[in-house]
């Protein structure tokens, strides 16, 4: 047995520290989900880890990308409503743009991390993707009933 056979996983533990395993010898989802959320949170608290400046600098221009998508959408609502086309395309762009290198910049970690551990992470990246196109196709949806109903 391997020394990482041995190590426990912290998701498969209750408040007093008691091992608890659910069907097919995993955690429950859920006390696994807040276990991921805790050991991330305590993570991204821990100053020993250093993060690399490309990662830092990807992070600023996101920010930075975030506020002038912002002002680009609002731009047309406030000011000058015959630039609303220019605008809301600078903002699909400076998002978009900041998105991609945020991401592209982050992706080489997976080459640090054993087959299966990738594998996993990237079928997380592909659900978070779905999961956020979901959630526009929902507010689409929304949207169009709205309009339909109350301001048509």
């Amino acid at each position: 047995m391997s020394a990482e056979e041995n190590v426990i996983n912290p998701a498969s533990m209750d408040a007093e520290g008691m091992q608890t395993v659910g069907a097919h010898g995993r955690a429950p989802i859920w006390k696994s989900f807040v276990a991921a959320c805790k050991h991330l949170g305590e993570a991204s608290r821990d100053k020993s880890i250093t993060i690399r400046e490309v990662d830092k600098f990807s992070r600023d221009v996101f920010r930075t990308a975030v506020i002038a998508t912002i002002v680009f959408l609002a731009i047309p609502l406030h000011f000058f409503t015959q630039l609303a086309i220019p605008c809301y395309v600078m903002a699909d762009f400076s998002f978009m743009f900041a998105m991609g290198f945020y991401i592209v910049s982050r992706f080489g970690i997976l080459t640090t991390l054993k087959p299966r551990n990738a594998l996993i992470c990237w079928h997380l990246m592909i659900g978070a993707s779905l999961f956020t196109v979901g959630l526009f196709v929902n507010l689409i949806i929304l949207s169009l009933i709205i309009y339909t109903i109350y301001l048509k």
